[in-house]
């Protein structure tokens, strides 16, 4: 499996600040997710996993590999090429 956090492990911000990527991609899904009204588990059975894995990649507490982002994604009604590039430093996501 690719995880995304091995390609870039962090994410330049404003002001110089670093973040890791799978938080900037877990921070998208979560605003996704809260925006939704849905549960964990209703995203989870609609993606293929368990309410604990949702809940772990929301927390950005696992790196979701690209199968499971796009999974994800189609749960949450996002498009992955806007979570990928909106997460990437300007210049690298294209």
């Amino acid at each position: 499996m690719h995880y995304l956090a091995a390609t870039f492990s962090t994410v330049s911000g404003a002001g110089g600040s670093s973040q890791p990527l799978s938080e900037v991609i877990a921070e998208r899904l979560t605003e996704a997710y809260l925006r939704s009204g849905r549960r964990q588990q209703d995203i989870g059975d609609e993606a293929g996993l368990s309410q604990s894995a949702v809940s772990r990649y929301l927390r950005g507490a696992r790196a979701p590999d690209i199968d499971t982002l796009e999974a994800l994604c189609v749960a949450l009604g996002l498009d992955v090429g806007d979570v990928v590039t909106t997460a990437l430093p300007v210049g690298r996501g294209r």
